[in-house]
């Protein structure tokens, strides 16, 4: 009976020490996952997970852990180095190709006020013109490329956007007379400045591709709003217009860089950079830009945080 006993002891304090040992290693994996999390999130480099217990198949895990850290550390910084050297390389070739452009439309301007024959004035002036779009093509690469490398200075400085939306508008009317466009603006009834803490050069952008954008693909009309949004302290800009062709796929690529619809890829349809540039401008000042549709409009809209002297109550 004696040793009955003595053995359920021995027995439960076995138990117990496998049941520590187990919580023990348990706290330690989760230690280690936690860890790997961590390094594979951080932004700062590698950083190692460190075993907590002496557990032979622990220190295993760890040191396989630490390997794929490492690998994914390396293959991160190549990637992050490749990106920049592409960027750099193409802000070079954006920047050398500015020059013979330049030139080239000057001596197609000479040559154009120096030739006899109307024909080839004509000739000359479709000469020019396709130079001069190609030049307004470099231009873009070049200023999306800067503003991706952070090589444009994007200030902050109190601005009355409302001002400055109206003002732009009005310059552009015209260009949706033009085009045929049935516009409707629709404006604050308190004609009261919305100040913002922005970049001017850089919202007057975002106006202006919007704007252009809109005046190139809309077909009948467009309705364009700008409001303050009480909720979220913001003043938003809403572009309206008839969806045309545009699949929802479509819809949800517009902000990124070289896209355009399959058949709009023509020498005249542009870039594909206006609305990244747009995108780029507004995550810069703390924005927000978005598109969505419905069954027979697109909307795209922009929103940028009113200074405290405007927050709503």
């Amino acid at each position: 009976m004696e040793h009955l006993v003595i053995a359920l002891i021995v027995s439960d304090i076995l138990l117990a020490a496998l049941l520590l040992r187990y919580m023990i290693v348990r706290r330690g994996m989760k230690k280690v996952s936690r860890e790997f999390h961590d390094s594979i999130q951080n932004k700062q480099g590698e950083q190692h997970v460190f075993c907590p217990v002496p557990d032979k198949i622990l220190e295993e895990l760890c040191a396989a852990c630490n390997q794929y850290i490492r690998e994914y550390h390396q293959e991160r910084y190549r990637h992050k180095k490749e990106i920049l050297d592409i960027r750099r390389e193409m802000t070079n070739l954006s920047h050398d190709l500015r020059t013979p452009i330049t030139s080239i439309i000057g001596y197609v301007e000479w040559m154009k006020e120096n030739t006899e024959t109307q024909d080839q004035k004509e000739d000359m002036e479709v000469i020019k013109r396709k130079a001069l779009d190609l030049n307004a093509l470099i231009e873009q690469l070049y200023e999306f490329v800067r503003l991706e490398n952070m090589d444009i200075a994007v200030t902050e400085q109190q601005i009355d956007i409302f001002r400055l939306f109206k003002e732009h508008l009005l310059s552009f009317y015209p260009d949706f007379e033009a085009k045929g466009i049935d516009l409707t603006v629709s404006l604050p009834k308190q004609k009261e400045a919305l100040w913002i803490q922005g970049d001017e050069n850089g919202i007057l952008r975002v106006f202006q591709n919007l704007t252009a954008n809109t005046i190139k693909y809309c077909q009948g009309y467009s309705y364009i709003s700008i409001y303050k949004d009480i909720e979220s302290n913001a003043v938003r800009v809403i572009y309206q217009s008839a969806r045309g062709n545009l699949s929802n796929y479509d819809v949800q690529h517009l902000f990124d860089r070289f896209y355009q619809k399959d058949e709009a890829r023509t020498p005249a349809s542009g870039s594909g950079l206006g609305l990244a540039i747009a995108r780029l401008y507004v995550e810069q000042m703390k924005g927000t830009i978005s598109a969505w549709t419905d069954d027979k409009d697109l909307y795209i809209g922009t929103s940028f945080l009113l200074t405290e002297k405007n927050k709503m109550t």
